[in-house]
């Protein structure tokens, strides 16, 4: 079956998904119930957020095949669509840990990185994060590691991170977020007003960040900027 000239020209994902339903049948009867069949049948219920049916049919070829890479990532996936968070972050760090997983793992990676933030495990967040960075850097990955380091307080460190993922993405509100955060901390008073006033321009939205800001603003007893002209690029 020639697979990729079909799939160039169905562009809509609808179309996509109908033709991976026929192709999936097809295989089926031709081949049986194979692990690849499993697997590509989870990844269609995947993409359509059927998420249970997918981990059944995940489990069922792990039973036969072992916890594989693609299978094991695809679990936790499912899992982070449920929101079950103990379960994906296991599903994750096995991957992690695997010695024969490939070396550009990134969104398994972001994913863990970020459940470790969220357990304040800010150490093994910056490890993971870097790892990242090292294979496949994105401003997601090095925003990663500059709210870690920030999080152990080794802002010069912060810093640097946070300036590679602005070079790669210099609209995103929290990257410009702590930015601020650390200038204020570091009594840098020009590049604090020039960074707020890019979380003003970008519409940051992070309470958390908004909060931390406004305490040390007051604490500083430095005033909010004016704002950034309406025509300013």
């Amino acid at each position: 079956m020639k697979v990729q000239p079909l799939l160039h020209r169905h562009k809509h994902p609808t179309q996509m998904l109908q033709f991976a339903e026929l192709a999936l049948a097809q295989e089926l009867i031709h081949n049986g119930s194979s692990i690849p069949y499993l697997y590509y049948l989870a990844v269609e219920h995947y993409l359509t957020k059927r998420y249970e049916n997918a981990i059944s049919h995940i489990l069922t070829a792990v039973r036969e095949y072992g916890k594989d890479y693609c299978l094991w990532s695809l679990m936790g996936h499912c899992h982070h669509g449920l929101q079950n968070k103990v379960k994906a972050k296991e599903c994750y760090g096995y991957i992690v840990d695997s010695y024969d997983r490939p070396k550009d793992i990134h969104l398994v990676a972001l994913r863990f990185g970020t459940y470790c933030l969220q357990d304040k495990n800010y150490r093994q967040a910056r490890e993971i994060f870097y790892d990242v960075c090292k294979n496949s850097p994105t401003p997601a990955s090095w925003l990663g590691v500059g709210i870690a380091c920030y999080m152990m307080s080794r802002l010069r460190e912060a810093e640097q991170a946070l300036t590679e993922a602005n070079i790669l993405d210099n609209k995103c509100p929290v990257i410009w977020g702590y930015l601020t955060l650390i200038s204020l901390r570091s009594h840098r008073c020009t590049e604090f007003e020039q960074c707020y006033k890019q979380t003003r321009r970008y519409n940051l939205q992070d309470k958390q960040i908004l909060q931390e800001i406004k305490l040390l603003q007051t604490r500083l007893k430095y005033p909010d900027p004016m704002p950034l002209p309406s025509n300013s690029t």
